[in-house]
């Protein structure tokens, strides 16, 4: 499973992956199928040529906002 965490705060991004590490990875038996890629911009998510199974996404983001990345996402080719 593919997860991507985009947000512009660092502390925001480590407390979802905290929470990911806490809750979801203990209950996985292969943590290896569990991977999650940090972003601190949308450009830098809508670049990525991976595709994801869930994103955690920012609302208020500089440049493109997350809404405006949600929907590019929701039509582009990268999303599961």
């Amino acid at each position: 499973m593919n997860i991507a965490i985009c947000d512009r705060y660092d502390t925001d991004i480590t407390r979802i992956s905290e929470f990911l590490d806490a809750n979801i990875k203990n209950h996985m038996l292969n943590h290896a199928l569990l991977e999650v890629d940090t972003f601190t911009s949308t450009d830098e998510l809508l670049a990525s040529p991976k595709e994801y199974s869930l994103i955690f996404l920012g609302i208020l983001m500089p440049g493109t906002d997350g809404i405006e990345a949600a929907r590019q996402l929701k039509d582009g080719p990268t999303l599961q």
